[in-house]
């Protein structure tokens, strides 16, 4: 029962609708919750919040007349550790930042060489996906700090040299790892200049279906496309790339400059689909702190919703109370299309009646009718609005690291922003939603390996391991942030 307490949530269930009432309350040195129950009482809107976080929550003052629910909560929590959320009349509460004790950091060191045992001074390495990394010094020697356990890959590049990757696990002691490098030899007979007639289109396709089609993706530029090779597979329609050296990429919006080691890139024409991994480490296009706090605004809107938030609080079991809803979007018989044993038959028999010259005047039992019957899907996708149970879902892989697997798809609804004006002008990522979710952000989530994991930052394990749709489709490496990133304070 203990563990039970520690992970409760009270809600108060509303017995009854009210509208936009106004309040007036004026309570000195009263308990947070006395508050909220006021509040609700007056307002008819239900709270949401750990029970175990309001009992370190000092007294509190209010004092407003005919005030609306925000400015009644804003005044109930200012100077306090706490924020709010409002959904369909429900308020969720929940610390700015949750503590957590002080996390337990190692180091990575290790020489970096060629082939022949020599030193390579000045190699880059990079830590994929955080603003991790180091440079290696005279003796090819190389130290980065500031790991805690779990998996990474370790990148390092150097001019002249192929780009390496290795991974790594970090199991509480620090790690040591040499990188052996190759060099990249070019013979000048070996070079052979082709000119690609399609290139600026494919380019120019590779950077929406790489970078997004996001406003922060529009605001970046890859400095060196020219690594860019292309291949294209005329049978499957597919459009594939790969890259000599680390794409560059400035993001003018968020301010990083991203070094991105690209091992797979395909972009089926016919049904759309993008399907790419990679390596990418950030930088900070801005020395200057102060500078880079004009990018806070911009960098939390990014991680609001996005797949590394997302699974952040799936890990933290706080997903409901950070405003996402899971469903299933599961594929059901169609309705509408009957076996195919019966169209064949029907088709058949008006196929012999035309040639017979028999005339049918019925619309719905015609060869065109049933030919069209032919053409319609075998199944359809249907919305189940049962919440998904966590417990079924996730399940603890290792110390660090937690798993899911799910058949179908997820049906994932972020409540606490709406799609933007500039994603509604791109209905081809929009999902099919019930009119009562309205411009909340909405996104599908396919499995396409065994198992999912995941770890508190919100990395994946295998970022190939899934496909989606909707808005996290939308945004792609253009709203991209290091793992590492955390949100700021208010």
């Amino acid at each position: 029962m203990k563990n039970l307490v520690l992970i409760f949530l009270c809600l108060f269930a509303s017995a009854f609708g009210a509208g936009a009432q106004k309040i007036t309350l004026r309570q000195q040195q009263a308990a947070l919750q006395s508050v909220f129950q006021e509040i609700r009482r007056q307002s008819g809107y239900d709270f949401l919040y750990n029970e175990q976080t309001m009992k370190y929550v000092k007294p509190v003052n209010i004092n407003v007349k005919n005030a609306s629910i925000e400015q009644a909560l804003d005044s109930a929590l200012s100077g306090s550790s706490l924020k709010y959320a409002i959904f369909d009349k429900l308020v969720t509460v929940v610390r700015k930042d949750t503590l957590r004790p002080a996390a337990v950091s190692y180091t990575l060191q290790g020489t970096v060489k060629d082939r022949m045992g020599n030193p390579l001074p000045g190699a880059s390495v990079y830590i994929s996906n955080y603003k991790l990394g180091a440079s290696a010094d005279n003796s090819g020697r190389y130290m980065v700090s500031g790991l805690s356990s779990g998996s990474y890959v370790v990148l390092a590049q150097m001019m002249g040299y192929q780009p390496a990757s290795q991974g790594i696990v970090v199991n509480n002691k620090p790690l040591h790892l040499d990188i052996v490098m190759d060099e990249s030899v070019k013979e000048l007979s070996e070079v052979v200049v082709r000119p690609d007639i399609h290139r600026a289109e494919r380019l120019r396709t590779f950077r929406e279906s790489f970078l997004g089609t996001s406003e922060n993706a529009r605001k970046c530029k890859i400095i060196n496309p020219d690594v860019i090779r292309f291949d294209y597979d005329i049978s499957r329609h597919v459009l594939m790339a790969t890259a000599d050296d680390f794409l560059v990429i400035e993001n003018n919006a968020l301010g990083y400059r991203v070094y991105y080691l690209l091992e797979y890139f395909e972009h089926n024409e016919e049904t759309s689909y993008v399907h790419f991994y990679g390596y990418p480490y950030f930088e900070e296009m801005e020395k200057d702190e102060t500078r880079r706090r004009r990018y806070q605004k911009k960098r939390r809107l990014a991680y609001a919703g996005s797949p590394q938030h997302f699974f952040s609080t799936l890990y933290r079991n706080t997903s409901k109370i950070e405003g996402f809803l899971v469903n299933k979007m599961i594929k059901a018989p169609n309705p509408e299309r009957p076996s195919d044993e019966f169209i064949d038959k029907r088709i058949k028999l008006f196929s012999e009646n035309l040639r017979k010259g028999i005339k049918v005047r019925r619309a719905k039992d015609s060869l065109k009718y049933w030919l069209g019957k032919k053409q319609l899907p075998d199944t359809v996708e249907l919305l189940v609005r049962r919440e998904v149970s966590l417990d079924s879902l996730v399940s603890q892989r290792s110390d660090h690291q937690k798993m899911m697997r799910f058949s179908d798809a997820l049906y994932i609804v972020y409540q606490n922003e709406k799609e933007t004006a500039d994603f509604m002008r791109h209905p081809e990522y929009r999902i099919k939603r019930p009119g009562d979710l309205g411009r909340s952000q909405v996104s599908l989530a396919y499995q396409l390996g065994k198992s999912v994991g995941f770890y508190e930052n919100g990395g994946l394990n295998d970022p190939g391991a899934l496909l989606y749709e909707g808005i996290w489709a939308y945004k792609m490496v253009g709203d991209m942030l290091p793992l590492d990133y955390s949100l700021p304070d208010d």
